[in-house]
């Protein structure tokens, strides 16, 4: 059971983050952050104090000094999902997905609840390129989100969709594209990407009536 004074001191740490995210919102971010580096040399917490101005830092474009703070934490506490989670999101919204992914690898090896990271190490599988490992990585859709499911549908069409079927390999990580499937644009529309891995397959297929069927089917799927 908490103590009286880690209760109380709790409570003075999210007052002083409420305190700061509304400065932020009347566009005081100097004194929003002041308050916050202040809390942080203050008896208490300061993992929630961290995180706030971590994310403060990272909406006013301080990614490095966000990154700084996130890193902090994480070697205090390497199993910090939240830290990890904000931290590998900053690295994947800089186009450095391998960096993203050492950061969810090393808390994962630190946390017993590293699933909740699932649908981010799938995201960071797909920009990697590695859009079989990815199907893996974020796992039964029912445990996704709107978007997660969308992600995991697009690295699911990427990796060769039910043409995985027809080679008789069901899983995703035994499935190896044809030449050039790999290739496509994350960026296409589903409809797209569905249309392009059908037609590569189909023009490295001898067997083209039975993938007009599989086309067929497909469209109902």
């Amino acid at each position: 059971m908490p103590s009286r004074e880690s209760s109380e001191a709790g409570d003075v740490t999210a007052r002083v983050c409420a305190w700061a995210g509304h400065l932020e919102e009347m566009g005081r971010q100097d004194e929003a952050r002041q308050v916050l580096r202040e809390a942080l040399d203050s008896p208490g917490d300061p993992v929630p104090v961290a995180l706030t101005l971590a994310a403060l830092e990272d909406r006013a474009g301080a990614t490095a000094r966000a990154a700084e703070l996130l890193r902090k934490v994480l070697g205090d506490d390497p199993g910090n999902l939240s830290a990890a989670r904000m931290l590998a999101m900053m690295m994947l919204d800089e186009g450095k997905a391998d960096e993203a992914a050492r950061v969810v690898a090393g808390v994962a090896s630190s946390s017993t609840e590293s699933g909740e990271l699932a649908e981010l190490a799938g995201e960071i599988r797909m920009a990697q390129g590695r859009y079989a490992e990815a199907v893996a990585a974020f796992g039964l859709p029912s445990s996704l989100s709107s978007r997660g499911r969308r992600l995991r549908r697009r690295s699911w069409w990427h990796s060769g969709g039910p043409l995985r079927r027809r080679s008789g390999q069901d899983a995703a990580s035994t499935f190896v594209a044809p030449a050039g499937m790999a290739a496509r644009s994350p960026d296409l529309p589903d409809t797209a990407l569905e249309t392009i891995t059908w037609a590569r397959w189909l023009s490295a297929s001898p067997r083209t009536s039975s993938g007009s069927q599989q086309t067929r089917t497909s469209r109902a799927w």
